[in-house]
């Protein structure tokens, strides 16, 4: 985490697009957003209570914003954020991250797409709400969300989201869905390694890698163990330079040059499961691999 002056804190917060009318803005759109985030994040959940707190810890807040007219109230507060669009916030939000993260050079960045369970409403014919996450995977922050509709629509996302940061010297690691040719070379042009996951989306590649990894073949392999809960799971990792083996589609992803393997099993009490997934690299590292994989 980076250091931030009080005068870029307020540069940033007062470049949100203010949606209310000049007569209506006795409190700046700065000082009202700051003081709603640092409500949320110091556990007051209604405008009401943000408020309170604001008036409670006003000296303190003007460490910050000069807060000339005291602290909006609470319908004050409700009624910008009610006009707010999300697209401007979300922006905003996810400027004010890096401003407090910095670069992402070293580190791990995860994009990772989920659905909320039974946050569909078949009544109302809404559809589940799908998530992309995106994550400094190394210091546990969650740097963005943003809502894509559909599942599928993911794909057009991350291309914009790997715009947003500034990723050069990171390491980008996706999910299978993601897993595509375009966002490899993006990731590659902007100085970047990946670590992207293979599945069914790709079944003649993932096809093809799982033949590569023969049983006679030489190869430095680490094992991770985790004992928890009575269960026992052992975790091998492995690569092969792709350079070295035929694989013929690797000509069609830019950067690629290694193929990762984890072969996991799980032992309990009573049973005993396996599994192995691939993996397309831009390095040949295998504690580098091994650590991404299980990030």
């Amino acid at each position: 985490m980076q250091k931030w002056s009080k005068e870029e804190l307020q540069v940033l917060f007062n470049s949100i697009q203010d949606p209310r009318i000049d007569r209506h803005k006795d409190y700046p759109i700065g000082e009202i957003v700051f003081l709603a985030l640092y409500g949320s994040l110091a556990g007051f959940d209604s405008w009401r209570a943000i408020e309170i707190m604001g008036n409670e810890r006003l000296n303190f807040l003007r460490r910050f914003f000069e807060y000339k007219n005291g602290i909006p109230s609470h319908q004050t507060i409700g009624r910008v954020f009610s006009l707010l669009r999300p697209e401007v916030f979300e922006s905003f939000f996810l400027e004010w991250n890096l401003l407090l993260y910095g670069s992402c050079e070293g580190k791990q960045i995860a994009l990772d797409g989920k659905t909320l369970r039974r946050s569909h409403d078949k009544s109302k014919n809404q559809e589940a709400l799908h998530l992309l996450n995106v994550c400094a995977v190394d210091d546990g922050i969650l740097l963005t969300q943003k809502n894509v509709g559909a599942k599928t629509n993911e794909i057009t996302v991350v291309p914009e989201v790997l715009k947003s940061l500034d990723i050069k010297n990171a390491m980008i690691s996706v999910d299978a869905l993601n897993t595509q040719k375009d966002i490899a070379a993006q990731i590659v042009d902007a100085q970047a390694d990946y670590t992207l996951a293979l599945k069914g989306n790709h079944k003649h590649l993932n096809t093809a890698a799982e033949k590569l990894f023969v049983p006679t073949q030489e190869r430095l392999t680490i094992e991770k163990f985790e004992k928890e809960h009575g269960r026992l799971t052992v975790r091998k990792y492995d690569i092969l330079d792709v350079d070295k083996y035929n694989l013929p589609q690797s000509i069609d992803w830019k950067g690629l040059l290694a193929i990762g393997r984890v072969q996991t099993t799980t032992t309990t009490a009573k049973s005993e499961t396996s599994d192995s997934r691939y993996y397309l690299l831009s390095y040949n590292d295998l504690d580098r691999f091994a650590k991404s994989a299980r990030n």
